[in-house]
């Protein structure tokens, strides 16, 4: 498994860009932390672009939230995100596919999960040993 580092507001872009979002609901860490859609300006043309991908398994109000093996600047550059606080990490759950490139992965589902109907056994065994004091003719005409 990777780990990667959150991405929150004011963390920096490889391009020199800027986060200029960060969901102040839930803080991380004490980051604000970035989402997928929120924006980002390239450092070489200026301009306001969006955090494309996001941390698949991790959604804050409807937004899965920017980390470094899952997000990018959609900018010219398609600069990566730098974290400001390495203490806020996430572990990436399932390695993608040969071929999968950043920010292009496909929504999955999750196996079904089989039930069993079988009976369970219970804690009670048949013995072989007759309880004392009762005949076991008892009752019987």
């Amino acid at each position: 498994m990777n780990e990667g580092h959150f991405i929150g507001l004011k963390d920096r872009t490889t391009c020199g860009g800027v986060v200029l979002d960060g969901d102040i609901r839930i803080m991380l860490y004490g980051l604000a932390h970035a989402r997928e859609g929120d924006r980002v300006t390239c450092g070489k043309d200026g301009k306001t672009y969006r955090i494309v991908g996001g941390v698949a398994h991790i959604v804050s109000h409807g937004k899965p939230l920017a980390g470094t093996l899952d997000s990018f600047s959609n900018c010219p550059c398609k600069a990566q995100l730098i974290p400001s606080v390495f203490t806020a990490t996430y572990e990436r759950q399932v390695d993608p596919a040969p071929g999968a490139t950043l920010g292009t992965a496909q929504p999955t589902t999750p196996p079904a999960t089989r039930h069993s109907i079988a009976p369970r056994p219970s804690g009670i065994t048949p013995s072989s040993n007759p309880v004392p004091g009762i005949s076991p003719d008892a009752g019987q005409a």
